[in-house]
C-alpha cells in the first residue's frame, strides 16, 4: 500500500509524551475517571468533585470492565490494584499500555521489547503464562508498536496503533485483531487521510461503549509547519473518530480534546484540554475542565464503569 513520504506523524504531538492505555469501557453508569498526573494515578468524580491520589509511582490506568479493578504501568511492570488502591501486585514484568478482555479475565499489553502485543490471564498467580497474539517482523504485523491499544466492549478484539518503517518513511495505522491474533484488518491506513490533510496521531484510541466509533488523536498536518533538519511536523491536535464497520473516518478539527476515552454512557469523553483535564459531551463537542493545571497534559485518562 502506498506510505506518506513524511515522519509527521510521529513527530511532535507523540514526542516526549507516554502512549496512553485504555481499559474497554463497557456501557452502563458513569464511574471514577482515574488520570495521571505528578508521578501518581488519581481519581475524581466527573462533577470534578473528590479528587485523590489513588496510586504513587504509577501511570497508564485502565479500569476492569466490572469497574472493580484497575491496571496500570509501574516501572515499566504492569501491575494490578483493587478499586480502593490496595492489594497491589505486579502481574507481568516488562510491559506497558495495558487493556481488558470484554469478560475481564485477560490484559493485553505491549511488551518490553516493543515488538509484541500479549495477553495474560488477569488473575496472575504462579501458572499463568502471557500469549502471543501478534509479533513484529511477520507480515502483516507492524515493525513495531505505538502502544495506545484498547480492547473492545462488545468482543475480544483489539484496537492498536502499527507503525512501519521504511527507512527515511514512518506509516501509522490504526488495526483491529482478535485477541488471539486472528482476524486482523486495518481500519485506517496513514496514506488514506492524506486527501483531508490530517492524520492520527498513535498517542490514544479509545472504543465507545456499544462497539461501533473509536475516538483518538489526529493532528492537522495540512496546517503544519515543520521544525529541524528531519523535516518533523507540527501542527494543531484535535479529535478524530473511525466507525469500525464503515471504516468511514472524520477528523473534527474544532473539537480540541485530545488523549480521549469514552464514558460508560457514551455520551461524553474525557481527555486532555488547553486547561488540564476535560470533559467533552458527545455528540456537540461542549468542553469543561475538571482539574485546572496549566501547561501539564493528562495523556491518561480512563473512564470507570460504575460497580453494580
Amino acid at each position: 500500500m502506498a506510505r506518506l513520504t513524511w515522519i509527521a506523524v510521529l513527530g511532535a504531538l507523540v514526542a516526549g509524551l507516554v502512549a496512553g492505555p485504555a481499559g474497554a469501557t463497557a456501557p452502563g453508569r458513569n464511574g471514577l475517571i482515574a488520570y495521571t498526573a505528578g508521578g501518581a494515578i488519581h481519581t475524581i468524580g466527573s462533577d470534578g468533585r473528590g479528587d485523590r491520589v489513588l496510586l504513587r509511582d504509577a501511570a497508564q490506568p485502565a479500569w476492569s470492565p466490572g469497574g472493580n479493578a484497575l491496571a496500570f504501568r509501574r516501572g515499566g511492570d504492569v501491575w494490578v490494584a483493587s478499586v480502593d488502591g490496595r492489594r497491589a501486585h505486579r502481574l507481568v514484568a516488562g510491559g506497558s499500555s495495558p487493556t481488558w478482555s470484554s469478560d475481564g479475565r485477560r490484559i493485553a499489553y505491549v511488551a518490553g521489547d516493543g515488538y509484541t502485543l500479549r495477553s495474560i490471564a488477569s488473575a496472575g498467580g504462579r501458572g499463568a503464562r502471557a500469549r502471543v497474539i501478534g509479533r513484529t517482523g511477520d507480515s502483516p504485523w507492524p515493525d513495531y508498536y505505538r502502544g495506545g491499544i484498547d480492547g473492545s466492549p462488545s468482543g475480544d478484539q483489539l484496537a492498536y496503533y502499527g507503525v512501519f518503517d521504511f527507512g527515511a518513511t514512518l506509516a501509522l495505522d490504526l488495526t483491529r485483531v482478535r485477541f488471539e491474533g486472528t482476524g486482523i484488518r486495518v481500519l485506517l491506513d496513514t496514506s488514506l487521510p492524506g486527501r483531508d490533510g490530517w492524520a492520527p496521531s498513535g498517542n490514544r484510541v479509545s472504543w465507545s461503549p456499544d462497539g461501533r466509533t473509536l475516538a483518538y488523536d489526529a493532528i492537522d498536518y495540512a496546517a503544519s509547519g515543520t521544525t529541524g533538519a528531519t523535516g518533523v511536523a507540527t501542527g494543531p491536535a484535535a479529535l478524530a473518530t473511525t466507525q469500525v464497520a464503515q471504516r468511514r473516518s472524520s477528523f473534527h478539527r474544532s473539537l480540541t480534546l485530545t488523549s480521549p476515552d469514552w464514558s460508560p454512557s457514551g455520551r461524553e469523553l474525557c481527555g486532555t484540554v488547553a486547561g488540564g483535564l476535560g470533559l467533552m459531551s458527545w455528540p456537540g463537542g461542549t468542553t469543561r475542565v475538571i482539574v485546572t493545571a496549566p501547561g501539564t497534559g493528562f495523556p491518561d485518562c480512563d473512564w470507570q464503569t460504575r460497580p453494580r
